[in-house]
Parts: C-alpha cells; sequence; structure tokens
C-alpha cells in the first residue's frame, strides 16, 4: 500500500501546527485570566533559600492557587480522572503549594557552559501530602550524610534523592551531588546573585521564572553558529536575545489588570534598542502566521474546525494586544486578552491535555516495541533466528515465552538467571518472577503493577511465529519491512505465560490494539515501528502478517 499524503492536509497540519504554538503562549496568559480581580492567595513568597548565586534558570509555579479555581474545574477535573499525577507523584496535582525548579551552568566545552538541572524545591499544602509523595516516589530511600545534612536517596534504582525542609516541603534532585550544591547554597541562597532583583516580582506571582542568560552566552552564540544554512537569516533577527541579553524574566499575575509579562534586560540603551526591534519583529512574524493560515483554517471542517477558529481569533487578539516598551536596557513586552477568553482557552485546553497524555503514552509504548525488535534482532544475530513463541527448556520438560528469552538482550539477565526454565511459568519460584515484570513489556496505558503483557506475536502457519519453530530473516521472503514482527493488544495473559495470539489466515482477524484510539502500535521484522490503523483493509492486514507469498506492500 503505496503512502498517499494530499496537499489539503499537509495545509491543515501547518495551520494546527502555527496555532498550537501560539496556545502554548496563550494558555500560560490564561492563567492569569484565572484569578482576575482577585487577591493573590496568603501563600509566602517564593524564597531563594538553596538556590545557588551561579543558578542560570529558576522557574516557580503554584499548581493549588491555579487549579483550585471555579474557572480551572474543567482542567482540574480532566487531570484528576486522567490519574497520572496521583499515579506517577501519590497526590493530586492541587495538593503542590509550589514547585520551584533550579538549573545551574555546567562546563561542555573549555570555556563554554550548558544548562543542568538541580533540582526541584516542592512545598505541599499539608504534611500529609508531602508523606505521600515521599512514600510513591523514595519506597526504599536510605539516609545518608551530605555537606553535614542528612539526606535520603532511593536504594536500589537510580540515584534520586531529597532533603526535608521541614515536615511541608523537600527537595529532590536526580543525584546526591546535584543536592549537595544547593545545601551548600544555604538558606541565604542567591540573595545576593547578580539577577537577584529580577526575582522579587516573580515570588509572589503564580507563575514565574529567571533567566541568567550571560553565563551560557558564549554557548549560545556557538549553538547558532552550527545551525542549518537555512536557519541563518532567523538566526540573524534573533541574536540579540543570546548576545545582548543578560537576564530574562517572565511574570504571570494575577493583580486587577492581569496580564504576563516578559523583561529582557541588556547592559546599556543600544541593548535595548537592539532587544526592542527584536521583540518587534517577533510580533510582527507572528502576525504574519496567523494571517498565513487563517485561510486553511477556516476551511477545517467539523468540531477540530470549530476549535481551531476559536483558537486562531484568540490567538489574534492576544497577538495584536501585545505592547513592547523600552526603558534604556530594558525591554518589556506585555500581552492581555479580555477576561471572557480564560473559559475558552480552558475549554479548549482540556481535550489538549487529554490529546497530549495519549500522545505521549503512544510514544513510549513505540519506544517499547522499537526496543524489543533491537533485541529481537540482537537475538536473531547470536542464534541465527529470531526466538520462537514457545521454546524449549534445557531438558525439555518445560516450555517458556520468547519474552523470557529475550531478558537477557533487555538488560535484564540476572532476572533472566533467576527463571527456571525447567518449570512451568506459573510454579511457585516462577510465579516470583511474574511479579518484576519489565516495564518494557508493559504499555503505559496500563496499571503498575500489572503483570499482563501487552505485546504479543501472532502464532499461526501463516506468520513469523509457528508455536515452536524458529525462523530466520533470510525465511520472510515477502521482506521484513512488510512483515509483521510484534502487535499491541489488550489480553489477560500473564508476560512470563508461553502464550500469544493464535492466527489462521481462513479465520478471522483477532482483534488487536485496545489502548489507543484509531488503532495500535506494532513493530516490524525490519525494526521498525508503524501505527496501524483500524480502517486498514483486512487484506492488506492479512499479507503484512504473512511472511512469504504475500502481496508486497511498498512504502506501508
Amino acid at each position: 500500500m503505496a503512502r498517499r499524503v494530499e496537499s489539503t492536509r499537509w495545509r491543515f497540519g501547518v495551520a494546527r501546527g502555527v496555532l498550537k504554538s501560539v496556545a502554548l503562549l496563550l494558555s500560560v496568559t490564561s492563567l492569569a485570566f484565572a484569578g482576575m480581580g482577585r487577591a493573590v492567595s496568603a501563600a509566602e513568597p517564593a524564597s531563594l533559600a538553596f538556590v545557588p548565586e551561579d543558578a542560570v534558570f529558576v522557574g516557580t509555579v503554584r499548581p493549588a492557587d491555579l487549579l483550585t479555581r471555579p474557572e480551572f474545574a474543567p482542567l482540574a477535573k480532566s487531570l484528576k480522572e486522567m490519574g497520572d499525577a496521583k499515579k506517577g507523584l501519590g497526590v493530586e496535582i492541587d495538593e503542590i503549594e509550589r514547585a520551584t525548579l533550579v538549573v545551574r551552568p555546567k562546563e561542555i566545552a573549555p570555556g563554554r557552559s550548558g544548562p543542568e538541572p538541580l533540582g526541584i524545591i516542592v512545598e505541599m499544602k499539608k504534611p500529609a501530602s508531602l508523606a505521600a509523595m515521599i512514600k510513591t516516589l523514595f519506597p526504599s530511600a536510605a539516609p545518608q550524610k551530605i555537606n553535614g545534612q542528612t539526606i535520603f536517596q532511593n536504594n536500589p534504582g537510580p540515584p534520586f534523592c531529597y532533603y526535608p525542609m521541614n515536615d511541608k516541603s523537600l527537595i529532590f534532585s536526580g543525584d546526591p551531588a546535584s543536592l549537595g550544591l544547593m545545601l551548600a547554597a544555604g538558606k541565604t541562597g542567591a540573595v545576593k546573585a547578580k539577577w537577584a532583583s529580577e526575582w522579587k516580582d516573580v515570588s509572589t506571582a503564580v507563575a514565574g521564572a529567571v533567566i541568567h542568560v550571560e553565563p551560557l552566552r558564549d554557548s549560545l552564540t556557538a549553538e547558532m553558529q552550527n545551525a542549518p544554512p537555512g536557519m541563518a537569516p532567523i538566526v540573524a533577527i534573533f541574536s540579540p536575545l543570546y548576545l545582548n541579553v543578560n537576564t530574562m524574566r517572565l511574570v504571570v499575575g494575577l493583580d486587577k489588570q492581569a496580564s504576563i509579562a516578559l523583561t529582557i534586560t541588556g547592559s546599556n540603551d543600544d541593548d535595548g534598542k537592539k532587544l526592542k526591534n527584536t521583540a518587534d519583529v517577533g510580533v510582527n512574524m507572528a502576525n504574519g502566521m496567523l494571517i498565513q493560515v487563517k485561510g486553511e483554517v477556516d476551511r477545517m471542517p467539523g468540531a477540530e474546525g470549530a476549535m481551531m477558529k476559536r483558537l486562531h481569533e484568540t490567538a489574534t487578539a492576544f497577538v495584536n494586544g501585545v505592547k513592547v516598551t523600552q526603558t534604556q536596557g530594558r525591554v518589556v513586552a506585555t500581552g492581555s486578552l479580555p477576561a471572557a477568553e480564560t473559559s475558552t482557552l480552558l475549554s479548549l485546553m482540556v481535550p489538549a491535555v487529554s490529546s497530549a497524555r495519549e500522545a505521549a503514552r503512544r510514544a513510549q509504548s513505540t519506544n517499547n516495541l522499537r526496543q524489543i525488535a533491537l533485541a529481537m534482532h540482537n537475538y536473531h544475530d547470536t542464534y541465527g533466528k529470531f526466538p520462537a513463541a514457545v521454546m524449549d527448556g534445557p531438558d525439555e520438560t518445560a516450555t517458556y515465552s520468547w519474552r523470557v528469552a529475550l531478558l537477557p538482550f533487555l538488560d535484564q539477565i540476572a532476572l533472566y538467571n533467576e527463571y527456571n526454565r525447567n518449570e512451568p511459568w506459573d510454579s511457585e519460584g516462577n510465579k516470583k518472577i511474574l511479579a518484576r515484570m519489565p516495564t518494557i513489556f508493559r504499555c503505559p496505558t496500563e496499571p503498575e503493577d500489572s503483570t499482563d503483557a501487552c505485546y504479543y506475536a501472532l502464532v499461526g502457519l501463516d506468520t513469523v511465529f509457528v508455536n515452536d519453530q524458529a525462523i530466520g530473516i533470510a525465511d520472510i521472503t515477502d521482506g521484513t519491512s512488510n512483515t509483521l514482527m510484534i502487535v499491541e493488544a489488550k489480553r489477560a495473559i500473564p508476560w512470563t505465560k508461553p502464550e500469544d495470539i493464535p492466527y489462521d489466515a481462513e479465520k478471522e482477524i483477532p482483534k488487536l490494539g485496545g489502548f489507543f484510539q484509531g488503532g495500535y502500535c506494532a513493530a516490524f521484522c525490519d525494526g521498525a515501528v508503524r501505527f496501524i490503523s483500524d480502517m486498514l483493509d483486512k487484506a492488506t492486514l492479512r499479507a503484512l502478517i504473512t511472511p512469504d507469498g504475500g502481496e508486497q506492500i511498498p512504502g506501508f
């Protein structure tokens, strides 16, 4: 089946891309209007305690203040229904009073530095919420000393660690060394940093950030010099944003004049003029893109078309309302929207959040399949054939699954060695392995404690997996890029059980997928992973399943 791309769909894709890019900015702006006419909550200003003076980015957000507002009810409800936060953090997002991300420079070459995340300061509304988060993120943390302070580090597992500041706050970091740098900054932190004066307005905002550009200037310049030739005009236009800027500050306010303000500061009036000109050009370019895509947006059909039209109107109103002012080396760009637009934006954000979540999970499932396919090929390189769907144990008294056979090729050699291949998959000893299912065999939509596999072989005489017979690449005469290897499917089959999905070319094709709307991910015998539409005709799908003698499907 040759791939066809219609020009109309391509143009619609461009229009969607432009609008969704603007929507990212608008969604941040909408946070300000949710609280229009209301006082900021009584939360203490975000301090610079434990923030090193050489930090290049400090950003803060107050989720509880945002998501407990009536205007945010649809978004808050959607986030809770998804359950991702509770599952990953142990708490709902609206239980987090404030989260502050700290980034410092790291040497990436002599004389050049790049950003390196140090940690996140998390402040909870209640002590019980902090306890629940610690229990979820650090189930087996062990204490250790660093800079005279007691921290807690995961053991075993990745070197995630935390420092309890009090009964409602902690510092989370990816490794003890980074956490040590934050502890060394102490309770005075970065109050004397060159950029500290920019923090005052950010500290009381519902969201905001300060970026110290100076330490990164050489690296940014080098990166821009290596940009593709076609990007040279754009790089030249926006070069003052790294050549003439010392600091940037973003503040999302909740005062009566609700607004979002970006402040860019250079060293002198000449810097200011260059920066103002760059900001003006950026606003004009945004206007131009919106004008360019309007015709395509107007022709978009159905519910998505209506949503994109409304978003286009909102984006246009926002961009047209941006004001840029300059005072010596300081340039301020402010944007605003009518307060009534907040509800509209939030109603648009709810399906967008759901869509982004599905896309992220699908991408993770695709990566799982890609790793499985790579392991299959590494197995083939070692043994000259792919594993059979059902493998015989060493003494041929029991069988085991191809998923178990792949463990050594998935960095799970210890788990493989613990599995007794001379016993049934559900023997008392092997049941202990069942509970330690590698996440690569689990679709990210499924519960973390699920032990059912999500990726299966189609097993039968007309497939790559002929029960207990192993085949090699030379046997796939249709071409590896045209032949299915492993597919997503929702089945109640434990991952260690030597059972997959039976397939008979003379019978109805078994139901596949079940995790994502519109189709399912599948790995092909060449290692590629594609999304198979539910609308794919049965003849084409049968041809994809058959490794020999089937119809060739170029460009699928």
